[in-house]
């Protein structure tokens, strides 16, 4: 294990690394991360995860008005209903009289708000840290610096844990699946990717240039993963059952060249926000739990 030392030095490094990125802004703010337009009171969040980001910097029902995709759980009275993050309803966006939009990229999105005349930011998600600066810039338009630059340091502190923890362990080639029934891998991610390099693994799907890929079990063999990260039940909303699971693949895997199955029983990973370092500490301990005794 590192000394304290060292384990300061590495969270600085990070610390740094997060410092040198600075987010595109969408109509409400400058590179430097001044802001050019007054503080939102009535916030829209377009996904699930920058949704989870402003309730984790203090946000309220009162100013988040509207959210399209996942809300977190115990969060009430909950914001207006937006649907899915991918075809949001503009009519009822429209309805909650946003301010200030959220969203990932989607052009076709952006071009409505700015019909519109709606301020709105555009938060990307392609590197590990980018849920940090995120984080960052969403607490500067909204006021809450403070609270996002606490969120940062623990999440840079959780990540540099992490990677001590995993300093003598060898990469293993894995794949991850993301739904059963179609089969369904991470495969040209490049924020999925990138966690699973940090967590000491090797995703064997990683060239493949689409986000997610349907294979047949049988099919991902030849690609040579040893382990098969399965998240589809905590993807689910469901509980996780190893056992079940495990059993699921070994009896779709070739009886040579198989892999082992084991379960990711969180979601976080998925939700690249204020759980980012949960999500790849969840992923480290399955790939390896000997790390974590």
């Amino acid at each position: 294990m590192r000394s304290p030392c060292r384990l300061a030095g590495a969270v600085l490094a990070l610390t740094s690394l997060a410092s040198c990125h600075n987010e595109t802004p969408g109509d409400g703010g400058r590179p430097d991360g001044s802001s050019t337009a007054p503080r939102p009171a009535r916030i829209v969040s377009l996904a699930g995860h920058i949704t989870e980001s402003l309730y984790a910097l203090g946000l309220t029902e009162g100013e988040v008005v509207g959210a399209a995709g996942p809300v977190p759980d115990g969060i009430g009275p909950r914001p207006a209903d937006l649907g899915p993050s991918a075809d949001p309803d503009l009519v009822a966006l429209l309805a909650v009289r946003p301010d200030l939009v959220v969203m990932a990229p989607h052009p076709a999105v952006e071009a409505f708000l700015s019909g519109h005349g709606i301020r709105f930011e555009v938060v990307t998600t392609i590197d590990l840290l980018d849920p940090v600066h995120a984080i960052r810039r969403m607490g500067e338009i909204v006021g809450r610096v403070g609270r996002a630059r606490a969120l940062e340091n623990e999440i840079l502190t959780r990540l540099v844990a992490i990677k001590d923890r995993l300093e003598e362990v060898d990469v293993v080639p894995i794949a991850v699946a993301t739904s059963r029934h179609p089969a369904l891998f991470v495969a040209g991610h490049p924020f999925l990717d990138a966690a699973i390099r940090y967590a000491k693994g090797e995703n064997v799907l990683g060239g493949l240039v689409q986000a997610y890929t349907r294979l047949e079990p049988e099919e991902l063999a030849r690609f040579g993963p040893r382990l098969l990260v399965d998240a589809s039940d905590a993807l689910a909303g469901e509980p996780a059952m190893p056992e079940e699971v495990a059993r699921w693949w070994a009896g779709r895997a070739p009886p040579s060249g198989g892999f082992r199955a084991v379960v990711m029983d969180s979601d976080a990973l998925f939700s690249p926000g204020p759980r980012l370092a949960e999500g790849v500490e969840t992923l480290a301990r399955a790939l390896h739990p000997e790390a974590f005794r």
